[in-house]
């Protein structure tokens, strides 16, 4: 295999990475979803054909990885949150027309 192949491969996961970690971060989950479904199966054979000469790339990915994460749990708190201030709104709603 050639270093240009491994290069163009190290740079298709990297833009990767950086376009689901942008759609997170910018709440774009139409954006997010297609690209994290296929990610696994990208990263999969990725690491299959080019094993340990993926490593100097791993730290990035994982910093990502972290971020995505980060963005995800904000996110989900932010939807439990105004779960909960709708519970207040339609119980209270509820008092006042009983």
């Amino acid at each position: 295999m050639s270093q240009d192949a491994l290069q163009r491969t190290r740079l298709i996961l990297l833009s990767h990475s950086k376009n689901m970690l942008n759609a997170a971060q910018s709440q774009d989950w139409e954006a997010f979803l297609p690209l994290e479904s296929v990610w696994q199966e990208k990263l999969e054979q990725a690491v299959e054909q080019w094993g340990q000469q993926l490593n100097e790339i791993i730290p990035s990915l994982l910093e990502d990885n972290r971020q995505i994460q980060q963005a995800i749990k904000s996110y989900q708190q932010d939807l439990a949150g105004d779960l909960k201030q709708s519970r207040y709104v339609h119980k209270a709603l509820k008092e006042y027309l009983a």
